[in-house]
């Protein structure tokens, strides 16, 4: 039917006017849910600030300026309110100026050093893993990974480490990785074993299978602790007799952080351990099927990519470990660049990150910020926490602290 430009005209200011009151009668509903909403976050703020003020002692609100935003003051609360706690369950300390007495990382170059990404916990074919173990080296490498660890189980296939990667046709040398020779005892609490050839199904107690790591001048770290029911005194007896010799750390994040409250047993245990001596953090993807790949691992603090240096950097705590639970391996993470440590403050050059939150004992915020002055702290530890908005985690080894006096 042929309709003339008038026509036309009309009809087009037609549909005009009809999405026009579309649009209307959406917007209407929409601002309506917007100020409920505000409504709502500004009664929850308001009580929240009531709840947290009533918590709070008069010397935790001398920590707070009443100048802040409500959700900046809500955080403040929180950390003053957690300083508190932790000098409450340590108020037997002797006085004195509180300053750092063990940096983990004192003897870094940081012009000199290269960060290696590594993965210490990993299974193939060989014992329960979804992936030959041609294919799961391939895997790291293309990832970008430079140094590997396969510790496949030492009660399944064989009692020995797979190893060496030649036997199944990769030279790591060619692919310009780093091949840790690993074993996962695992008839008692799992132990990962890394630089010797100890294995044995029917060993059943950990300190039998810690010497035997040790008489072959191996390292160790403990796996997932959040799978067993062990008490904190239990790891501290362990980590003490055996403190760097081999044990050298815990695994803090592993497939896909399966036991979440790994983090708090590792604050457990440095809460008793230090300052003298730190239990490093780890992170391992401990993969068996595809989905476990890529999210867990260390950037390893190295001159250059030697099994010297490795061992020394596990032994040193010369690492950050870092877990990226939606980067699937692209590292899309916070990344330290330099760590400054002066008599009583630390502070943190870095890229990539939103925030940085500084942990005390209980796994409790106390600082938010790149730098943390410990004089004012109590307890015995401060570690760092670097986030992002991709929910990149990149965390820092303890830092140990004490009276001045007491060195």
């Amino acid at each position: 039917m042929w309709m003339d430009s008038n026509d036309l005209e009309s009809k087009k200011i037609d549909r005009i006017k009809s999405v026009n009151r579309t649009c209307i009668s959406l917007l209407v509903p929409l601002t309506l849910i917007l100020l409920i909403a505000l409504f709502m976050r500004l009664v929850y703020s308001t009580i929240s600030v009531k709840a947290t003020e009533e918590d709070l002692n008069e010397s935790d609100l001398k920590h707070v300026s009443s100048s802040l935003s409500i959700i900046d003051y809500l955080e403040e609360a929180k950390i003053a309110k957690n300083r508190r706690i932790i000098k409450d369950t340590r108020d037997t300390m002797d006085e004195g100026d509180i300053i750092i007495i063990n940096n983990p990382y004192k003897d870094v170059d940081w012009e000199k050093t290269n960060q290696y990404k590594a993965n210490l916990h990993t299974h193939t074919t060989e014992s329960d893993g979804e992936f030959t173990v041609e294919e799961t080296i391939t895997k790291y490498y293309e990832a970008g990974y430079d140094i590997l660890s396969i510790t496949d189980h030492d009660n399944m296939t064989t009692e020995k480490p797979t190893w060496p990667w030649k036997d199944w046709g990769k030279d790591p040398d060619e692919l310009g990785m780093l091949a840790v020779k690993g074993n996962e005892i695992s008839n008692t609490h799992h132990i990962a074993s890394y630089f010797n050839d100890y294995g044995d199904k029917l060993e059943s107690q950990e300190e039998n299978a810690l010497k035997e790591i040790k008489a072959r001048d191996g390292l160790a770290t403990m796996c997932h602790p959040g799978r067993y029911d062990k008490e904190v005194e239990w790891y501290v007896d362990l980590y003490d007799n055996f403190y760097n010799s081999p044990l050298v750390g815990m695994e803090v994040f592993s497939m896909l952080n399966r036991y979440s409250g790994d983090i708090e047993l590792w604050d457990e245990i440095n809460a008793k351990m230090m300052p003298e001596k730190i239990v490093y953090g780890h992170s391992v993807d401990d993969m068996h099927r595809k989905y476990q790949l890529f999210n867990s691992y260390n950037y390893i603090l190295m001159d250059d990519l030697t099994e010297v240096e490795l061992r020394n950097s596990l032994k040193t705590g010369e690492f950050f470990f870092v877990h990226e639970p939606y980067g699937g391996g692209k590292e899309r993470v916070p990344r330290v660049k330099k760590i400054i440590v002066d008599e009583n403050e630390i502070r943190i050059k870095a890229d990539n990150y939103s925030k940085i939150k500084w942990i005390g004992e209980g796994t409790k915020k106390i600082s938010q910020g790149d730098t943390i002055n410990v004089s004012e702290l109590d307890g015995v530890f401060v570690r760092a926490v670097l986030v992002n908005k991709w929910w990149g985690r990149t965390y820092t080894q303890p830092f140990g602290i004490g009276n001045k006096k007491e060195t």
